[in-house]
Parts: structure tokens; C-alpha cells; sequence
């Protein structure tokens, strides 16, 4: 089978970093049936990412240098031009001489750039904003997308805003967009979609990728409706099912339903659609650990109602709610403790400040006593001096008096004493 081929991941690779690639299938491919292996010097994962709108991006990342053999099959078969062999080095790699794509090579030398600046070309946290994996956005509307670059290490890159390109394709072409510098290592990417339909946004830097492709779809959701046990805390290592109603919807095969699950990490997890002829097909898939998986569903390109959906694992939910648990008393007992530390520095203060109140009250008692006494002593004093002043006064008058008393002055109220008379004798009579 024939594809075409975008993205430098077939061409060349650097060591310890993420390449990637895009392919498209001229024939309409169920994702099951896309298989990547990378034969080299050491294991190698590929990753296949399904864009719902028939082509996939596909990334690996050579951890060793060394020849390596990428080959695309579709239903067990190789594709034109698969293996493609490239020599991975410490420093650049190229495509060997071997089988090429019909397609053409879509790099070149011109396009490889300077690849020193160790970016991250497949980390898609990097892009946030409105319609990535399936979100709804409506033709002409104000679509701005936050650029914020990253290296392999997840630090930011602080990047010249007019060695960034972006390029927004769609049905019609080419759309326009423009590039903001925001001033703290992020950068708006603002673009109006023309019409419905399904777009792609490529950023480079310098003229390498920054990441892989962005799949938009413009225009609205499908009518279709899924509900089951597969939406509602599944369990982990077994396999489990929910179901997409599309009664309302004609015509539609499996091949115009698009499921993709994904990991807290990013990454897919294998699922197989089966119509019940009834108007509904049937999505199962398996979760091998614990986590939050988005769910996206589409037909032709379009989320139906609720997409994309958010599942957490009956494990995952076990632990959240026995973490939240934990946090809850944890928070209660800073609570308490708190509460009873406010008690205690309140009844420290009342204890304190009554102290003081008596030791006032005491103070102030014993200035008072102390006061009486010096009054008592005062008072005391004043008679004492009073009362010998009265002395000194009264003694000094009597001799006064004494002094100035005549010596032969009789008292003029004195009594005189009657003289005696003699006793007369008969004779005398």
C-alpha cells in the first residue's frame, strides 16, 4: 500500500531525542491494523497516534547510536518504500542508502536547521488552547493557541519570536496566522478558521519541528452519544466496553468512528470498534494501570455529544479518594490544633493580663497603705508639734505674768480679814 509521508522522522534522528513523522494512507486504514517496528542497536518503542481525520503521527527516540530499521505495516504487511533505514550518531544522522518511499523524502538539508537547541518535538502540553483533541470551535471565531517551548528536560526555552513559523493548513489551503511574543517565554498563536473542516497546525523553530502536527477539527459535534461502564471508573487489566449511539446519524460504518484513548503520559491505548447493526457500536479496550484517561470519540472528524470524556480507574479513584481522605483529616487535625494553640495563646493572655491586674490592684493597695501611714505618721507629728507649741506658749505666758506682777499689789477682790476684836472684861462693861 502506498502512503505519503510528512514530518523529518524518517529521514533523520538524533540521539536521545524524539523524532517523528506523519503518515497517510491513500486507502481508508482501520488503526488497528498500523503496526511501527524499530529494529536496532537497542529495544525501541514506536508510538502511533491516530489525528481521526485518516492520517497518524508516529514518534520513536533512539537511545543508542547505530543503524535502525523503521518499518510501516498495514495488516501485517510493509508498506512502499518500508524498512527505512537511518544511522543514528552522536551527533546528526541521516537516511542510508536502501529503499526509499514512493513519496518522495519530505526533508532536506535546508529543512534539518540547528538541532542544538535540544527542543522537544513531540511533548503536546507545550501547545494549549482551544480545540486540541476534539474540542469544538466554530468557523471565524478568534482561535488562540499558547506556544509555551520546552526542552527535553521540560524547562522552558526562551525562543526569537521571528524564528518561530507556524503553518495552518485545511481543505482550502493555507490559513493565515499570526506569532505574539508574550514576553515570559510563551507565545499566542491567533488564527480564524475560514470554514468546517479539519486543519493542521505545524510549528517550527528555525526550521525544525517543535512538535507534531496539531489536528483541529472545525465546525460543531456530531449528534451521536456514548454511555457505559467503560465511561465510569473502570478497572484496571480488564476489559471493558461503553457504547456509541449514532441513531440519528445515517450511514455511519466503522470506519468514520474515531476512538482515542490516552494515558496521563500521553499515550494510546489500543481499542476496537464493533457495529451491533441496531444503530450503535460497541468500544472496547483495556487500561492496564491506574490513572485519568481522555476519552475522544468522533465521526468523520466530528466529537459527539460529551466528548472528549474523562475516566478515572476504580484503582485511581480509590486512591484519589483515600488521598483526599488523608488530606481532609490531615487539614482537620491542623484545625484542631490550631484552634486548641488559639485557646491556649487566649487563655495565656486573660491569665497574663489578670496577673496584671492584680499586681495594679496590689500596687495600688500598698500606695494607698503606704499613704495612710505617712499621713498617720504626718498627723502624728503635726499634734506632737502642736501640742509642744501650746507648751512653749503657755510657759512663756506664765512667766510673763510672773514678771510683771507688782510686788505689794493687793488684790482688790481679795477678802479682807475682819481684825479681832479684844474681849471686853466686866470691868470694863
Amino acid at each position: 500500500m502506498e502512503i505519503q509521508v510528512d514530518g523529518s522522522g524518517l529521514d533523520k534522528a538524533e540521539l536521545n531525542n524524539i523524532a517523528f513523522f506523519t503518515i497517510t494512507p491513500k486507502e481508508v486504514v482501520d488503526f488497528s491494523k498500523i503496526k511501527i517496528e524499530v529494529d536496532g542497536p537497542v529495544d525501541t518503542v514506536a508510538e502511533i497516534f491516530d489525528n481521526t481525520d485518516g492520517s497518524y503521527d508516529c514518534e520513536w527516540e533512539p537511545k543508542a547510536p547505530g543503524e535502525y530499521k523503521i518499518s510501516i505495516l498495514i495488516d501485517g504487511r510493509n508498506v512502499v518504500g518500508s524498512p527505512f533505514v537511518i544511522d543514528v550518531t552522536d551527533g546528526n544522522s541521516k537516511r542510508s542508502a536502501g529503499p526509499t518511499n514512493d513519496a518522495g523524502d519530505s526533508g532536506d538539508e535546508e529543512a534539518a536547521g540547528d538541532s542544538s537547541n535540544a527542543l522537544c518535538p513531540t511533548t503536546k502540553d507545550i501547545v494549549k488552547g482551544p480545540g486540541l483533541w476534539g474540542e469544538e470551535i466554530n468557523p471565524k471565531d478568534l482561535v488562540v493557541l499558547i506556544l509555551t517551548p520546552k526542552d527535553k528536560k521540560g524547562k522552558p526555552l526562551s525562543l526569537k519570536v521571528e524564528d518561530i513559523a507556524v503553518k495552518i493548513t485545511g481543505a482550502d489551503g493555507e490559513v493565515a496566522a499570526d506569532i505574539f511574543d508574550n514576553g515570559d517565554d510563551t507565545y499566542d498563536i491567533e488564527w480564524e478558521p475560514p470554514a468546517e473542516g479539519n486543519f493542521t497546525v505545524s510549528i517550527t523553530y528555525q526550521k525544525q519541528p517543535l512538535l507534531a502536527p496539531i489536528k483541529l477539527n472545525i465546525g460543531g459535534t456530531s449528534s451521536a452519544t456514548c454511555e457505559g461502564p467503560g465511561l465510569s471508573n473502570p478497572k484496571k487489566g480488564t476489559d471493558t466496553v461503553f457504547t456509541l449511539y449514532v441513531e440519528d446519524e445515517v450511514g455511519v460504518k466503522e470506519s468514520d468512528i474515531q476512538v482515542n484513548i490516552r494515558g496521563e503520559d500521553g499515550k494510546l491505548v489500543s481499542n476496537e470498534v464493533f457495529d451491533n447493526e441496531d444503530g450503535s457500536f460497541d468500544v472496547e479496550f483495556e487500561l492496564k494501570k491506574d490513572g485519568i484517561y481522555r476519552i475522544d470519540v468522533t465521526i468523520d472528524g466530528k466529537p459527539v455529544q460529551g466528548s472528549p470524556f474523562s475516566v478515572e480507574t476504580a484503582g485511581a479513584k480509590k486512591t484519589r479518594l483515600a488521598r483526599e481522605k488523608k488530606e481532609k483529616a490531615e487539614l482537620k487535625k491542623k484545625e484542631l490544633e490550631m484552634k486548641k494553640k488559639q485557646r491556649e495563646e487566649e487563655e495565656k493572655r486573660k491569665r497574663e493580663e489578670k496577673l496584671k491586674q492584680l499586681a495594679a490592684t496590689r500596687e495600688a493597695e500598698e500606695a494607698n497603705k503606704e499613704g495612710d501611714e505617712n499621713a498617720s505618721e504626718r498627723e502624728k507629728e503635726f499634734k506632737e508639734r502642736l501640742q509642744k507649741l501650746k507648751n512653749q506658749r503657755g510657759t512663756s505666758r506664765a512667766e510673763e505674768d510672773d514678771d510683771n506682777e507688782p510686788e505689794a499689789a493687793e488684790n482688790p477682790f481679795k477678802l479682807k480679814k475682819k481684825p479681832k476684836q479684844k474681849k471686853k472684861s466686866s470691868d470694863e462693861e
